[in-house]
């Protein structure tokens, strides 16, 4: 009976809080409207040759009207790359919107960015601070800062192995080692793929590899693609000689403008072993060479003007286009969600916001947008992009998303491509509120608002607040008391503890993904289990989308899991990215394996979660 007690005080104390704490998120909606807008970094140092992100946030609103500054001292290689988020409370909508540019200086000196200036929603116009770029020759190999680099621009590799000595600089002018920078191809056009490999080309036995200066790219988007878990190699002659290659550095570009571009030679030291001249061939010494490599040439030329669809924003790659409303029976009032999905091989980053004339029934906001990046064969950049829009029926009735477009430019045909997805038919039913209310949230109740005086909001904050403290310090000694006399309960829930909850909407979702591959449908059935895969570990581990990177998603799974289940889950996704974008056809044989072990992977690791628990 105590106990029973207990439990009732508990959930009342917690009602309480709740109750407390909607009526504080609701004053404080109604009363405070906080803009800001903002920029970061505002005080900036780099070298001649880095390049650098400069953020543009929005908080409170969303974006109306963006006016960039003026970037004349500078050259926009990157962007600008837009991101929304979008909460929805009790009707409500706020959100955080940002732009995003990658900058390289032109020249050395102390430069001012203006202020940029964003128009809100509500027509209430904000400027930015102003930024400080000041930028010194060379590059700042203290803190590289390079698209999606990811790493240090000085690093070992592996397969050499050894104990970088101290410098010793021997003239060299022999051919037995040099370094050389190869591209893939020389001519592209703007907004394709190239690749350049840094290659050490030797007939010495080399112990360590050390860059000095990066490559400097210009008018280039830059992807880091090297895989420094291991370095390849190969062998190749060249006049009558036959040199070890290897690969130690590759980067995909992306062009963003049209002319003949010059990627200047990079420095490395390398170590390699040599014989000791007081001893002949008896003893080895390590001698670190320092190198320098060819210079690369690449000419970008336009895109073709015949045939170039109207709508085309620059995207060059293979594609694929679909939209999917998660339900299309509303109700006004209720928001539901539109996911407008890009996805093949390009420049997944630089994708534009698809173009889409909503129906007069309904109210879009800005979009939340996700990337999901993967490097297939080759050094091909694939992945895709999500647009997830919240959208809000205000007006009963049937109505239309009409056919949303994407052009591209096809890399594979060598044209222009114009994707379409098939309208969406929607049913629009009265809601709870009525359709003014919907379009008019805060209409209700009009002549109650009205008549609150500026005095009672002034103390309204102040009261509420100090019943939010009462309310959650009563709830926290209730709950302190019952998990001290019951360590099996959860302090916020009040529930058992365990996961097998968690565990249950990821097998639907793999029976959903099960459905798909019984009718045959090979790619839905992968692009499900990928989805059910990424879901499960945002919400068990607590992971964000970033974190299910190909390049960081097993080292993230090694701080939650063992290896063996870290790596069967990582390897896992890989395999449903390759099957998403690769133009291979997967035998329905083998993705019933892979459905079989995501089932036997989630339910591994559930049950060694649960016995951990328990002990």
């Amino acid at each position: 009976m105590t106990n029973f007690i207990r439990g009732i005080l508990s959930r009342l104390a917690l009602y309480s809080l709740l109750a407390v704490l909607f009526c504080c998120l609701e004053t404080a909606t109604s009363l405070v409207q906080a803009q800001t807008f903002s920029v970061s970094p505002t005080q900036i140092e780099v070298g001649d040759r880095d390049v650098f992100e400069l953020s543009y946030r929005l908080e409170g609103a969303s974006i109306s009207d963006f006016q960039a500054p003026s970037f004349a001292d500078f050259s926009v290689v990157g962007g600008p790359s837009k991101s929304t988020s979008i909460q929805i409370i009790n009707g409500r909508m706020s959100g955080m919107a940002s732009v995003s540019y990658t900058l390289q200086p032109k020249r050395t000196g102390t430069f001012s960015i203006p202020s940029a200036t964003v128009t809100t929603d509500q027509k209430k116009v904000l400027r930015s601070e102003k930024v400080t770029v000041k930028v010194s020759k060379g590059t700042h190999q203290a803190k590289p800062q390079s698209p999606s680099s990811g790493g240090r621009q000085s690093q070992t590799f592996p397969p050499f192995g050894g104990v970088m000595p101290p410098p010793n600089y021997p003239d060299n002018g022999d051919t037995d080692i040099f370094v050389r920078l190869v591209p893939d191809t020389t001519q592209v056009y703007q907004g394709e793929q190239a690749l350049l490999s840094m290659r050490v080309y030797t007939t010495r036995d080399v112990a360590d590899f050390n860059l000095l200066t990066p490559p400097a790219f210009t008018s280039f988007w830059v992807e880091d693609i090297t895989d420094n878990s291991s370095t390849k190699s190969h062998k190749e002659k060249i006049n009558d000689t036959e040199y070890t290659v290897f690969d130690v550095k590759n980067y995909a570009l992306f062009p963003q403008q049209v002319g003949k571009f010059l990627i200047p030679p990079v420095e490395a030291e390398v170590s390699v072993q040599a014989s000791d001249p007081n001893w002949g061939n008896l003893f080895y010494r390590t001698q670190t060479l320092r190198l320098q490599s060819d210079s690369a040439v690449l000419q970008v030329n336009d895109l073709p003007e015949a045939g170039k669809p109207a709508d085309f924003s620059g995207s060059v790659g293979v594609f694929t286009l679909s939209a999917h409303a998660n339900t299309q029976q509303l109700r006004t009032g209720e928001p539901f969600e539109l996911q407008v999905l890009i996805a093949g091989e390009g420049n997944i980053k630089l994708l534009q916001q698809p173009e889409i004339a909503f129906p007069k029934q309904i109210e879009a906001y800005d979009p939340q947008v996700t990337e999901d990046i993967a490097i297939i064969k080759n050094g091909r950049i694939s992945g895709r992009k999500f647009f997830e829009y919240s959208l809000m029926p205000i007006k009963t009735g049937e109505a239309t998303i009409p056919p949303i477009s994407f052009s591209y430019y096809d890399t594979q045909l060598r044209q222009y491509r114009t994707l379409q997805t098939e309208p969406i038919n929607l049913r629009i039913a009265q809601g709870a509120q009525s359709p003014s209310q919907a379009q008019n949230p805060d209409s209700a109740d009009n002549d109650a608002t009205t008549t609150t005086t500026q005095s009672t909001k002034s103390y309204a904050l102040p009261i509420l607040a100090a019943l939010l403290i009462s309310g959650l310090a009563i709830w926290v000694y209730y709950r302190r008391r019952t998990t001290t006399n019951h360590p099996d309960i959860d302090l916020y829930t009040g529930s058992p503890k365990g996961n097998a909850t968690h565990k249950r909407p990821t097998l639907k979702a793999l029976q959903q993904a099960q459905s798909q591959l019984n009718k045959g449908d090979i790619r839905a059935f992968y692009d499900q289990t990928h989805h059910a895969l990424s879901e499960y570990l945002t919400q068990q581990f607590g992971l964000a989308h970033a974190d299910l990177s190909p390049d960081h998603l097993r080292e993230t799974l090694l701080q939650h899991l063992s290896e063996s289940d870290a790596q069967g889950i990582a390897k896992l996704m890989q395999q449903c990215e390759i099957a998403l974008f690769a133009p291979i056809s997967i035998p329905i044989g083998e993705a019933q394996q892979h459905y079989e072990q995501a089932i036997a992977l989630i339910s591994h690791i559930e049950n060694n979660r649960k016995t951990a628990q328990s002990r």
